[in-house]
């Protein structure tokens, strides 16, 4: 988007209903309606494992009347686009081996799979 005149700063150029953000309680609530299990424990889910669930619900269930943003997740980036020490292959982690960074990204790769076993546990098509 290009102005083609000057915008003032207090202008409003774009604006969201915060009822069409997706939120802890927008999984926790497609969780139950997808999985049609009400008793689904999600207490010590944290916020990263609820919405990302959510979003890939989209692809493993499409259609599904509980997930409402199917336009936003055919929008993201494909995951072979993105650019992060955690997605690198194993060559390419090894040469941050010995800094800060490689000891990180370890640390975060488990704490990901822990959050994955949790997640298989409730949506066992899940994948990595």
């Amino acid at each position: 988007m290009v102005a083609s005149s000057d915008v003032p700063s207090s202008s409003t150029l774009i604006s969201c209903p915060f009822s069409l953000a997706i939120t802890t309680e927008t999984g926790r609530k497609a969780l139950v309606e997808v999985t049609g299990d009400e008793s689904i424990d999600l207490k010590d889910w944290n916020e990263r494992m609820l919405v990302a669930t959510y979003v890939a619900l989209h692809s493993l269930k499409p259609g599904h009347t509980s997930l409402r943003h199917q336009a936003y997740v055919d929008a993201l980036p494909p995951l072979q686009s993105l650019s992060t020490p955690l997605l690198y292959a194993t060559k390419e982690r090894q040469l941050l081996a010995g800094t800060n960074l490689y000891g990180t990204i370890e640390e975060q790769e488990r704490e990901r799979r822990a959050e994955l076993d949790k997640i298989r546990s409730v949506v066992p098509e899940m994948t990595w």
